[in-house]
């Protein structure tokens, strides 16, 4: 038996393994990078599945999206598993159910049929997009990120610079020496990728982490496309701290 589908006997097995590969990563972003057989199978498992219309709606515009989110959980699991006439979850099945369908399914944009009280919600296009152009091209060892686990890794280490930043001797450097901002946050991925950073989540939020352990080489899973990695930091950073960057602004 695969070792990632152990435990709950009310989960699909695509969501026990979702559930044993988030639950086994200290890491707040290496937890949400999703390799391409572990993708590759989560996809090939899960289904499209129905949703009464009218409690669809319901439950998204009351306001609360717990609930709404809850109800398309109990959904899904009791559709696929279709021997279950009362399911109940406790509290982490229910927590790893709800990551799972935001995680994995356009559930914000349902689809209609020719029942007119019933509407689909399907699995996310872009993680099978991915998939596809990983067999296409042949690159069966890489894994999927997504641009909100980027954007959350491009925000952790923009506050880490500003950090470094508060907390240096400013006797021997300059201000333009110091603060080139997307140069430093550049840096500082490629460090979090080769594991010299690593991140763990603690009660004040995430903390950086030096590591200097000599290792092994790792996955580029940021770093493989450098030109978009470097917009995206502009993008992120111009929101963020209202500046007007541009690519020119690293310094190789």
């Amino acid at each position: 038996m695969n070792s990632d589908l152990k435990d709950s006997n009310c989960l699909p097995k695509e969501i026990i393994m979702y559930k044993n590969k988030i639950s086994n990563s200290f890491d707040p972003i290496r937890k949400e990078i999703i390799g391409f057989s572990k993708l590759s199978y989560i996809m090939n498992n899960i289904t499209p599945f129905p949703v009464d219309k009218n409690e669809y709606y319901k439950h998204k515009y009351e306001g609360n999206s717990n609930h709404f989110l809850t109800m398309l959980a109990y959904n899904y699991i009791s559709y696929k598993l279709k021997d279950k006439t009362k399911l109940y979850l406790n509290s982490k099945e229910l927590y790893y159910s709800i990551s799972f369908i935001t995680r994995f399914f356009e559930y914000e944009t349902p689809i209609n049929t020719t029942n007119n009280s019933i509407i689909w919600i399907y699995p996310n296009y872009t993680m099978k997009q991915f998939l596809a152009n990983c067999i296409k091209n042949n690159k069966l060892n890489i894994s999927f990120v997504d641009n909100s686990t980027l954007t959350k890794l491009i925000m952790i280490m923009a506050a880490f610079v500003k950090y470094e930043y508060d907390n240096v001797d400013k006797n021997f450097f300059t201000d333009d020496d110091l603060l080139n901002l997307p140069t430093l946050i550049l840096a500082n991925i490629k460090l979090y990728e080769k594991g010299f950073l690593k991140l763990v989540e603690t009660n004040e939020g995430v903390g950086v982490v030096v590591d200097l352990t000599p290792r092994e080489e790792q996955e580029k899973n940021f770093t493989s496309d450098i030109n978009r990695l470097k917009h995206n930091i502009i993008d992120v950073i111009n929101q963020i701290e209202k500046g007007k960057y541009t690519i020119n602004d690293f310094i190789e």
